[in-house]
This record gives C-alpha cells, structure tokens and sequence, in this order.
C-alpha cells in the first residue's frame, strides 16, 4: 500500500515536470516567433523600423547632445578626419583631438589651401595648387615632400602608398607615386590629358589613372593601369591596361575592390574592370540625384519620385553581384552623400543619417541650425558648422 503511494506520487510529480517542461517549451518557442517577427518587421515595416530605431535603439542625436571643438579662426580654418582623430587646420597649425574633443597634437604645416585624403591611419595634406605634401601615421608625421608641379588630388591607400596628380610648369600632367615611407616609386607623365582620380590597388601592385583629353571638341575619357612591378623591371610594359571610353562620357571616379577588381563611375553609367573586361552594371535614369562607388562591391545611390506631391528620397545600397538591394526611406531631397567604407552619410541640411553597408540607420543627428560640412571618417564623423565641429561615433 504505501509502495503504492509512493508510486503515484511520483507519477504526479513527473507529470508536473512535464508539464512545466512543456509551457517552458511553448514560452522558449513564443519568444523564438517574437524575436523572429521583431526582425522581418524591422526589416520590411519601415514605420516600424522607424519608431524602435528612435524609441528603443535610441538612435536619434540632438546638436547639443553631442561633443564640440570651438573653431577660432571661422574664416580661415579647415576641418579633417582620420582614423579616430579630427583636425583643424588653421594659420600652417593642424591641431587634432581625440573623440572626447580633448586636443591630443599639433602638426606644424606650411599649407593655407589644404587638399585631404585619408584611408585607415593615414592622412595625407596637400597643397591645393602648390608643392608641399606631408603624410601622417596616427600620432606620428612620417614623411614630407615636395613636388615638381603643382598639386590637383591625392590619392592613398589602407597601407600608405600615395599617388599624386600634379600639373607641371609645362602644363603637362603627371602622376607621382610614394610608398608608405615616402619614397618616390615612379612618376608617369601624362602628355594630352588629365587625371581626374587614381586609386591604387589594396595590394599595392596596380595604380589606376582616369584621365580626360579636352583639347578636341569632344570630351574623351580614358582609364589606365600601371603595374608597380614592371615599373621597375619592364617599364615599357608598365601600362597593362589602357582603355578609351565612347566620345562624350565623363569619367569622375576609381575604386579598388578587394578582390582587385575596379569600379568606375561616370556621369551617365557604373562598370566594373575584371581580369581585363569592362562591363556595365548600372546606367542611371532621370531620378537619379546622387551615386557613389567607395564601397566594396557595392553602389550608393539616391533617387527621387518625380511627383510633386511626393518629396521622399530613396537610398539604394546595390550589390553589383548579387544585384540584391537594401533601401532606407528618407522623407527629404539630400544635399550631399558621402561614402567612406562600409558608412554612408546623407546630409539634407538640418539632418544628417548615419547609414551602414546593409541599409539600416545607425544614427539619425538632428541640427538646430543648417549644417555647413560633414567630414566623414572610418569611425568618426564631423559636423562643422561656422564656429564649432560636432563629433559623431559611428
């Protein structure tokens, strides 16, 4: 008998177990749907979307919430970014501060017209129109120069190679080529065009020069390789790739992939370059505002509805071999789009959205006056208005 009683008590605390064991495993199965439902509406629903990134993420920042470097010189002052570093170029001085807005260096540079170009740890100043450029590393100013010509862009790479556009006494152009310590590799002279961009390649064996001839009636554009390697070892074979766009198309801009392959834009169409073969992968339309290649294998783009009732802009982020799309809804007409990396920042004047590779908001910043110029990082990002620079972590 009491055997007995034993026995049912334990089958009625098993089957209390089991019980618990089963609403466990509905409440486990019930959070698993929610999260998986908070997901796909957070993907698709952009109201949604919208309402937890402010909400919840809390990814809206106000102008004031935000840490600020005062501008001294309002007239004559110009704003950098690097790495995890914000300069200030004013009166030959490059002060640079940390995220916190906490001044951490000064440089001293003879440059009044500053050219910037950054890539990882590296800031390259040029000289608008002048001789003089200097490389920084970090903390660190590792090489100056000088050049024989005058200054138009600077191109560097994530490892700090540099190739500089210059414009000769002769008004021949040429291109100079620097490695990360800042010796000069070589120099190709350009003899009927301009370069309009270089990039060079991520594992430093290609430099790329989009060069325009405008001495005919027609514009024609034309894109060149130059391997690092037969440089030196077989500089008459040097150029491996040189190519004549169709009469009349403007090139404007190189990128490097990491695979070695090359975007180009121009002002009607994007390509690619690979293994030689150039082929098309996008051709803009009339709502196209703006496009942007500086991002691995993928394009930026904006555009607009042509209903005048309908002012919203739409933000493309393009694989261009998948040909998959991510958008994000902004409700005004942009100023600017700007691409460093995997971030995208649209600024439309009293806002600026802060926008990752997969099209999601990071962060939304909300000015209380117009915004003059976003200078974008890796990490950081500048908001410079007339007397002050706001710093947004990224």
């Amino acid at each position: 008998m009491e055997q007995d009683l034993k026995e049912n008590i334990q089958i009625e605390e098993n089957k209390k177990l089991n019980v618990k064991k089963v609403i466990t495993l509905v409440i486990i199965l019930l959070l698993i749907c929610a999260i998986v439902w908070v997901i796909i509406e957070y993907i698709m629903n952009e109201q949604f979307r919208t309402n937890i990134d402010k909400y919840l993420f809390m990814k809206e920042i106000q102008e004031d919430e935000t840490k600020s470097i005062l501008i001294e010189n309002e007239n004559n002052s110009f704003v950098c970014v690097y790495d995890r570093y914000i300069g200030i170029l004013s009166n030959n001085i490059l002060n640079v501060y940390n995220r916190y807005a906490e001044k951490e260096m000064e440089f001293s540079l003879t440059i009044s017209s500053p050219i910037f170009e950054s890539n990882n740890n590296y800031l390259a100043v040029g000289e608008k129109n002048g001789k003089k450029i200097y490389m920084i590393k970090g903390k660190n100013l590792i090489w100056q120069a000088d050049v024989d010509g005058q200054i138009s862009k600077i191109t560097v790479n994530k490892n700090g190679y540099v190739a500089v556009s210059i414009i000769q006494t002769s008004n021949k152009a040429a291109v100079v080529v620097y490695n990360p310590e800042g010796k000069e590799l070589f120099k190709t002279h350009l003899s009927n065009t301009y370069a309009i961009d270089t990039d060079i390649s991520n594992d430093n064996k290609y430099l790329t020069i989009a060069e325009i001839n405008i001495n005919g009636t027609t514009i024609q554009s034309n894109i060149k390789i130059i391997s690092f390697d037969k440089v030196q070892n077989d500089p008459e074979n040097a150029i491996i790739y040189n190519k004549p766009s169709d009469t009349g198309k403007l090139i404007i801009s190189l990128k490097y992939c990491d695979d070695g392959s090359l975007m180009c834009m121009y002002d009607s169409e994007i390509t690619m370059i690979t293994d030689g073969n150039e082929s098309k992968i996008i051709e803009y339309d009339n709502d196209t505002l703006f496009a942007n290649i500086n991002m691995n294998k993928k394009i930026v783009e904006i555009s607009t509805s042509q209903d005048v009732n309908n002012a919203d802009s739409i933000l493309k982020v393009i694989d261009v071999i998948s040909k998959s799309e991510n958008d994000y809804t902004i409700s005004e007409i942009p100023k600017e789009l700007l691409v460093k990396n995997n971030k995208i920042t649209v600024n439309t004047g009293m806002y600026a959205y802060f926008i990752n590779s997969y099209g999601m908001l990071i962060k939304k910043y909300i000015s209380k006056q117009e915004i003059k110029e976003i200078v974008m990082g890796d990490y950081i990002a500048a908001i410079v208005y007339r007397n002050k620079v706001n710093i947004i972590e990224l």
